[in-house]
């Protein structure tokens, strides 16, 4: 282990663990949100927004999506996978929770979000430790 972590500086192991613990964050998130029931999550959401001028089936449509978001951002950021493309969609997605929260009033719940920015932008700073890019960028970032 140690030669393993020898090969990188601090700041792509600051990188590693910062981006691990995003993705383990987000893939229960995601994984609990599914196996607790999509439809029970979204059915326990919605009603929170019938006092905003949010229409209630976008906001049934945007909560049927984000367990799912969650899983799959979690699986990008564990693997490293398109790491700039995955950690600029996990920062919006926090800033879609913010907009919600504030839009409820819901003000205890908006300073954990701004830990988790913080979070995603630190990580986004700092060097990767590693990026899997995707097969199909690879060749078509050799046909130019």
């Amino acid at each position: 282990m140690q030669c393993l972590l020898s090969r990188f500086t601090g700041p792509q192991k600051a990188e590693w663990l910062l981006r691990w613990a995003l993705a383990v964050f987000f893939f229960l998130s995601g994984f609990g949100k599914i196996m607790g029931g999509v439809s029970a999550f979204v059915y326990q959401m919605t009603p929170g927004f019938e006092d905003t001028f949010l229409p209630l089936g976008l906001v049934a449509g945007f909560f049927w999506v984000v367990p799912f978001l969650e899983l799959v951002l979690g699986i990008f950021l564990f693997v490293g996978l398109r790491r700039e493309f995955t950690l600029w969609l996990t920062g919006l997605l926090l800033i879609l929770f913010l907009f919600g929260h504030k839009l409820k009033g819901d003000g205890s719940a908006m300073m954990p979000m701004f830990v988790y920015l913080l979070v995603v932008s630190a990580t986004l700073y700092l060097p990767a430790a590693w990026n899997v890019a995707c097969p199909l960028e690879k060749k078509c970032s050799s046909k130019k």
